[in-house]
């Protein structure tokens, strides 16, 4: 199978979004495995494009997992129902018209959603959404917008780390005021700028920029422990801080092909073909390493003690010390 994401829940429940064939669009597919007393895998295809999945909290009416799409619906799997987080998502009635949302996590007990136009809101139930602060931040150029694409909470500060990128326009949006070589060269500018690696602290409900030390895309944030806060960045170098003043560079994957995770108290990360334990000042293997894979790294995700290795054609966990291969039956049962 090709997938495009996968996440794990507790009783080691594990949901994958498979890759829709070509030409098909405006649906999704999931395949869910469920080791209860009598394991199974189940398939279902929902109307929408799903851009996010994750554990679903306890009290989400018997789902497992959630799913998020790009209008800011949010699925409860495996029952199918869904809730519109208000005022997310682009172009349809109710929305603020900021962009398409974009990821979807469960942090601890709260779940965040996040997207473009700098749009982030939460909610512990996957229902009552309300956004994370009474204002969305801004970019530096007003025809720019933010793109929020990870985000942590760094629960010894109490606040939220949210990062992404700034996504710069081409062109200005007023062209009334253009003439002669100065606003000319400014045009061209325009249509030159690349978009930047973006991070801010949320903390009682105001917002602050930070300063990176690369101008790269951030791709992925997390905290192990609350306080010492990981960031990798395109095309794969990881830094790490506790205060965002001082970042120190722990980690650089040239091939950009890597993935963050957390495990038993321990931040990873993941590359092509390798597992490293992360620490403030650099890393160390990871023991088992990985058998031999060729596929591409997607995910890093753990639950109940179990860690998950999900990559583009496969699925690997660790069970007592040894990497075993998940079988994905051709037959999966399909829900209606």
């Amino acid at each position: 199978m090709d997938l495009l994401m996968g996440t794990t829940a507790t009783g080691g429940k594990l949901c994958l979004l498979l890759r829709q064939p070509e030409g098909v669009e405006g649906r999704s597919t999931v395949v869910t495995f469920l080791p209860d007393a009598q394991p199974q895998w189940l398939q279902q295809t929902f109307d929408g494009e799903f851009v996010a999945l994750c554990p679903a909290p306890a009290n989400s009416h018997g789902a497992d997992f959630l799913a998020l799409t790009g209008e800011g619906q949010v699925y409860f799997l495996r029952n199918g129902a869904s809730v519109q987080i208000p005022g997310a998502g682009f172009n349809r009635p109710g929305s603020r018209n900021l962009g398409r949302m974009d990821n979807l996590l469960l942090l601890g007990t709260e779940l965040l959603a996040t997207g473009y136009g700098g749009q982030a809101y939460r909610a512990t139930d996957g229902e009552n959404w309300v956004p994370a602060a009474p204002t969305f931040p801004v970019p530096p150029v007003s025809q720019d917008t933010i793109r929020f694409g990870w985000a942590a909470v760094q629960s010894a500060r109490s606040r939220y780390v949210f990062g992404g990128e700034v996504v710069t326009s081409l062109f200005p949006t007023d062209f009334s005021g253009l003439s002669g070589a100065t606003d000319l060269a400014a045009l061209l500018m325009a249509q030159v700028r690349r978009d930047y690696g973006t991070l801010w602290l949320l903390q009682d409900g105001r917002w602050q920029d930070v300063e990176l030390p690369t101008n790269s895309t951030l791709d992925q944030i997390v905290t192990a422990d609350g306080k010492v806060v990981y960031l990798r960045f395109r095309p794969g170098v990881v830094y790490s801080t506790t205060d965002f003043a001082d970042m120190a560079e722990v980690a650089v994957n040239d091939a950009g092909l890597s993935a963050l995770g957390v495990h038993q108290g321990s931040a990873l990360l993941a590359d092509e073909a390798s597992l490293f334990i992360l620490a403030p000042d650099g890393t160390a293997p990871f023991e088992p390493p990985l058998p031999a894979m060729t596929d591409r790294m997607l995910e890093l995700s753990s639950s109940d003690g179990i860690l998950h290795v999900i990559r583009e054609s496969s699925v690997w966990r660790l069970v007592s010390g040894t990497w075993e291969e998940i079988a994905i039956p051709p037959d999966v049962v399909t829900v209606p």
